[in-house]
């Protein structure tokens, strides 16, 4: 399962930029900007694009792939134990 997060806070570092900008530059409140930037939320398929069209980044550039390793989860590691034990 490939967890993704938005590098949306290093871009705007690299193009000079802080939220506020990126807010007034794609016509979104401050306070979504910074809620994209602490991945307490994350923007819509729409607001991607306007982010990569302002900052003439490619959407792949935009995001952090995680490729976690094969084998079962701890949760399911966890549920198999749990039943041994009932």
């Amino acid at each position: 399962m490939d967890k993704k997060i938005y590098r949306i806070a290093s871009l705007l570092a690299d193009h000079g930029l802080d939220n506020k900008d990126l807010a007034e530059l794609i016509n979104v409140s401050d306070t979504t900007v910074t809620k994209w930037c602490k991945h307490h939320a994350q923007p819509s398929r729409d607001n991607i694009y306007k982010i990569c069209k302002v900052l003439k980044v490619n959407p792949k550039d935009l995001v952090v792939t995680f490729n976690w390793p094969e084998g079962p989860s701890e949760a399911e590691i966890f549920l198999s134990e749990k039943k041994k034990n009932k």
